[in-house]
């Protein structure tokens, strides 16, 4: 594997991630390019050892695509990225969109409570619900926390197991 591609390649993905969580609040359209993104979701170990820790990414666009990241060990040079897509069923969207609808998040925000606890696990994204963004923050308030992982539950299962193995799977 080339180093210098890998280094792009998770570059790439950051700031892509970035794009998606960073800004608060609900914004209209997102686009990643030709397509618009329909949903995004991050799951990290935390601050853990490189040889245990690990990150997945993923987003969901609107043409029904999945593209998503692994990284082992912070990614190189300590550790490994793999990258895939694959085409979503739509009852996979239907049930990501459902989740956020059902939720009410888009007419009361999740809120979160003080600063993010250092060095924990964590699950965040977002989903754009009839041209909304509904951020699903890592650590909402307890009165929002069954409803942000509802949505982020949905999410994640649209994310195909067979994927998340092949992405996960130790280099040889």
């Amino acid at each position: 594997m080339n180093p210098r591609r890998n280094l792009s390649h998770l570059a790439g993905a950051a700031a892509l991630l970035v794009a998606v969580l960073a800004a608060p609040g609900t914004t209209t359209a997102q686009d990643t390019g030709r397509e618009s993104l329909l949903a995004s979701y991050h799951d990290s170990s935390g601050n853990l050892p490189p040889p245990f820790a690990w990150s997945l990414s993923a987003i969901i666009t609107t043409d029904d695509t999945l593209r998503a990241e692994y990284c082992s060990a912070y990614g190189p040079p300590l550790g490994w990225c793999r990258e895939a897509s694959t085409g979503l069923a739509p009852d996979a969207i239907k049930a990501v969109l459902a989740a956020a609808r059902n939720s009410d998040l888009v007419r009361r925000p999740a809120r979160v409570e003080g600063p993010p606890p250092a060095g924990g696990s964590s699950e965040q994204g977002m989903v754009m619900l009839d041209g909304v963004r509904i951020d699903l923050p890592p650590f909402p308030v307890n009165e929002d926390r069954a409803r942000v992982t509802h949505v982020l539950d949905a999410v994640a299962a649209a994310i195909p197991g067979e994927m998340r193995l092949q992405l996960s799977a130790p280099n040889e």
